[in-house]
């Protein structure tokens, strides 16, 4: 794993957090059911970093962080800026479970099938200039 995939990890990791804590201190102060839920906000970000370095499919590694903060940072600004209803704040208190359980695999199988097409699309072209491309 390159630098800059490790970099990557650990800055996907820490902006998680900060979203993850400054949302739940922010609603609800330092306290016992702040830390709670920041903790389980967290969650998704935990796993990501330890599946992440697991894996060495750099495509699949920022396929996976950038749908789960991406997806995060969404539902965050639509519930505190554009709520539809009072009970909208509960998608922040289930969305860690869907990202853990059905966003991370669909993240980390579309950048690896993203990659594998660059992969390939990168193949063809340097086929097509006579030179030859080993994986």
């Amino acid at each position: 794993m390159n630098n800059y995939i490790k970099k990557f990890r650990y800055i996907i990791f820490g902006v998680g957090l900060l979203l993850s804590i400054g949302t739940a201190s922010i609603g609800y102060g330092f306290t016992s059911f702040s830390i709670q839920l920041a903790i389980w906000a967290s969650v998704p970000y935990i796993v990501f970093l330890v599946i992440s370095s697991l894996i060495r499919n750099n495509s699949a590694i920022i396929g996976s962080g950038i749908l789960i903060l991406g997806l995060d940072i969404f539902i965050h600004v639509y519930v505190i800026f554009f709520p539809g209803s009072s009970t909208d704040v509960l998608a922040l208190l289930f969305m860690p479970f869907w990202l853990i359980i059905l966003i991370t695999p669909v993240g980390f199988f579309g950048g690896w099938i993203i990659g594998k097409a660059i992969r390939k699309f990168k193949s063809k072209q340097k086929e097509d200039k006579g030179e030859v491309f080993i994986h």
